[in-house]
């Protein structure tokens, strides 16, 4: 039985995305024949006395980079260093997953050649990093590790979430009020963002507009057409770069009551099939190839 110390638990941002990336994370693990021995939620990653001896007995770090790790902002310092300290003060084997590495200065790119393994989410980033001549794979974001049943259910509600810019939350919420749409924020502390309810409200979803990463992956695996709205950095851009659907992403200030969310084309439907059907596939390879190294 493998032990792994597992950084960045992102569930308690109650995150419907957060969530079921963690939820995939450890069902991952478990297929792997590895145990989370200790871990630390996100935005605290202190190395106390429980926590150095929760490293010291593991076999592996594995730090969940989700959308972190990006201008060089105190957070992705924060992550990077764990992992730092990981390798350099107990000796472990040190894997950055399911991240997304944007707009860091040289010291952050720098402190990556501690890791044993870097796998990227997406494009930009991994080009970004082989630029910078960083070794890095590429892997599919871990809520593409979800399957899901086919529904037969009527979908005719229009879903609008909100996004990680609160000025664009407040639109997209005015928007939402004006064509009498859905309005789903990702981030729900009632239900502690659990990704069940999602999915429930996704069976009814007919179109989708979004300011958020983990809504459009979800749209892309549920066959819901969307628009999204840009982000704080380029990550729904490069995910739309994956799947030839740039001109889904569109600015804020084009939201309007007669906006309309086209229907998928064959070519992007095309693409949306081989993507989703590879992942589960690709993202198990990661795992397989970080706790067998």
């Amino acid at each position: 039985m493998k032990k792994v110390f597992f950084v960045n638990n992102t569930m308690t941002d109650n995150h419907y995305g957060c969530s079921m990336v963690v939820q995939n994370i450890m069902k991952e693990l478990q297929k792997s024949n590895a145990i989370c021995v200790g871990e630390m939620c996100v935005g605290n990653y202190k190395i106390d006395e429980l926590i150095s001896n929760q490293i010291k007995e593991s076999d592996f770090v594995i730090i969940n980079g989700e959308g972190s790790i990006h201008d060089s902002c105190d957070r992705a310092l924060s992550l990077l260093l764990t992992g730092v300290k990981a390798k350099v003060c107990y000796g472990k084997k040190v894997y950055l997953i399911n991240t997304s590495f944007m707009n860091n200065d040289e010291y952050m790119v720098g402190l990556l050649k501690y890791f044993d393994g870097i796998y990227v989410r997406d494009v930009y980033s991994y080009s970004a990093l082989v630029k910078a001549g960083v070794k890095a794979c590429k892997m599919p974001d871990m809520t593409f590790d979800s399957i899901y049943k086919c529904q037969s259910i009527k979908k005719n509600a229009v879903c609008v979430t909100d996004s990680v810019i609160s000025d664009v939350t407040k639109y997209l919420y005015k928007y939402c009020k004006s064509i009498n749409g859905m309005w789903t924020p990702f981030v729900n502390i009632e239900n502690g963002g659990n990704p069940q309810d999602i999915l429930h409200i996704l069976e009814h979803t007919g179109v989708m507009i979004t300011g958020r990463f983990h809504a459009v992956c979800l749209a892309v695996q549920n066959n819901i057409p969307f628009l999204a709205i840009e982000s704080s950095t380029k990550k729904i851009e490069a995910l739309l770069c994956e799947f030839g659907m740039m001109d889904r992403l569109i600015k804020v200030d084009c939201l309007r009551d007669d906006l309309v969310v086209p229907e998928y084309t064959i070519e992007e439907l095309k693409n949306i099939r081989n993507y989703v059907e590879q992942a589960p596939h690709n993202i198990e390879r990661v795992f397989v190839k970080c706790l067998n190294d």
